[in-house]
């Protein structure tokens, strides 16, 4: 090639450069406004155009600058927590995992930024889809990138989230210091623009962790501390999650007279939003459960009754899941109508079984026996307390042997999970001795 030839190809080279500098520019700043515009939806409540928005600025980010460009990582991020907001949980789990995996191979700040706050949002997807494994993974991995980043996680929500992961999976021990130290930052960072409310709400599942746990006497401790602090913020959630931790303990402390008090005078607190006559479900559920201990079963199922009449009235055709519909299932925030069946339902199951009336009571709890065995993970308290309950109605149904083993599967569960002096381990125990073997009788 000659002299003029090779000068040629080398502008045409530079010119090409030149060229593929400006578009990439220009898809950064076009990748940029997209951003912008996303979160101005966002901000407006227009989630659906924020969700897509977002989707096309991280498209363009990946197709013209590369997956892991900073400003698609951003844009990718911002997708998958708006994605996280409308409760499209499978798609918001989608975008921040490429977030995550893109940002992971590079060891700049700004990269390493991003990552943390997509796993950050991750772990909080995960755990509000009923993932609560997966979510103490991804946000364990989170607070390790913290500390190599020297960012101080102390109070924050991702702090909470794996406090709550911990209490689904058993690990009340970890939760309860989790709470601790979580309520204790927020509260000493009141001063600068924090929300007592946050500071209650995070005292109240201290409590509930406690209760969990089977140290009632500190729960009940920890529940009316909450209700004192409460007097300001007598519509926050923690006041409702106290009052209703406090009235189990109560009742999980043989004075269930105390704890049915306890939820009705809660029960008469001014409350907004949703029909009148429906209590908060956590305290619909604790007036419940202190009917049943008392052996007043017939008024546990006229309370139970009445509240699932009000919420399916309330919800519509979609919101009348039967007593055996497994996609009944908790999840989401307290007082949606599939969590209300759910816990409903155990309460229908526990009384009808007191009434002497087991064939109903198995059609009430089948379906949630079902649900947690699919859904939860192996020592969720609920799926125990359930199992319990559902060997003690096979017993009463005379189906012996399934009995037997339902309840010894679940004692075996409890010692595992919560050891062998929790109050709910020994009552799983008491409950599988009472069933006769199938020669006694």
């Amino acid at each position: 090639m000659g002299f003029l030839a090779e000068r040629r190809a080398r502008q045409a080279g530079n010119r090409a450069a030149v060229a593929a500098a400006g578009a990439r520019q220009q898809a950064g700043q076009e990748t940029d406004r997209l951003t912008a515009e996303g979160r101005a939806q966002r901000r407006a409540g227009a989630r659906e155009a924020a969700a897509a928005t977002l989707a096309e600025a991280a498209r363009l980010g990946t197709d013209l600058l590369g997956p892991d460009d900073p400003r698609t990582l951003l844009a990718g991020s911002e997708h998958g927590r708006t994605l996280m907001l409308l409760r499209r949980w499978a798609e918001a789990e989608q975008a921040l995992r490429a977030v995550a995996d893109a940002a992971a191979p590079h060891p700049d700040q700004r990269r390493l930024a991003l990552r943390l706050d997509a796993l950050g949002a991750l772990g909080a997807v995960l755990l509000r889809h009923g993932r609560p494994a997966a979510a103490a993974a991804v946000l364990e991995e989170h607070r390790e990138l913290a500390r190599q980043l020297e960012y101080d996680l102390a109070g924050s929500l991702s702090a909470e989230d794996l406090a709550d992961a911990y209490v689904l999976l058993a690990r009340g021990a970890e939760a309860v210091h989790l709470y601790a130290d979580t309520a204790a930052h927020r509260e000493a960072g009141a001063a600068a623009g924090r929300s007592d409310a946050a500071v209650l709400r995070l005292r109240a599942k201290l409590a509930r962790a406690l209760l969990l746990l089977g140290h009632h006497v500190q729960a009940e401790r920890a529940a009316r501390a909450v209700l004192g602090a409460a007097a300001d913020d007598p519509a926050g959630t923690g006041r409702w999650m106290a009052a209703a931790a406090l009235s189990r303990a109560l009742v999980l402390q043989d004075r269930a007279a105390e704890g049915e008090a306890v939820a009705r005078e809660a029960a008469a607190w001014p409350r907004a939003g949703g029909p009148e006559s429906a209590l908060p479900l956590r305290i619909g559920h604790a007036l419940a459960a202190a009917l049943n201990a008392q052996q007043r079963h017939r008024e546990a199922l006229e309370l139970v009754l009445a509240q699932l009449a009000v919420r399916a009235a309330a919800a519509g055709p979609a919101g009348t899941a039967g007593p055996a519909d497994a996609s009944a299932a908790p999840g989401g925030e307290p007082g949606e109508t599939g969590e209300a069946a759910t816990v409903y339902h155990y309460d229908l199951a526990a009384a009808l079984l007191g009434l002497g009336r087991p064939e109903e009571a198995r059609q009430a709890v089948e379906g949630l026996v079902a649900h947690c065995r699919a859904a939860l993970a192996p020592h969720d308290h609920t799926g125990l307390v359930v199992g319990t309950l559902y060997g003690r109605v096979l017993a009463a149904l005379g189906r012996t042997e399934e009995a037997r083993s339902e309840l010894a599967a679940n004692v075996a569960a409890w010692r595992e999970g919560y050891g062998p002096e929790h109050v709910r381990t020994l009552a799983a125990e008491r409950a599988l001795a009472a069933v006769r073997e199938p020669d006694e009788g």
